[in-house]
């Protein structure tokens, strides 16, 4: 794992849904948007282009991204 995404660097926690078909990226309230660092674009971008949808939870609030 690239430093720059790890939890305690990035403020996300990556995780997966359905037997992990799906990805679901855990962010704080306090930093809702840290899925959105440039460090995530390669990751996204891999899953995106393999069709694997993305959500981010925030306060338990499941939102799908891509």
């Amino acid at each position: 794992m690239a430093p720059e995404i790890r939890p305690d660097k990035s403020h996300v926690v990556i995780g997966t849904l359905n037997h992990g078909n799906e990805i679901v990226l855990y962010v704080k309230p306090a930093h809702r948007d840290a899925w959105k660092a440039p460090a995530f674009a390669s990751a996204l971008g891999l899953f995106i282009s393999r069709g694997i949808p993305i959500h981010v939870s925030c306060n338990d609030e499941l939102t799908r991204v891509f």
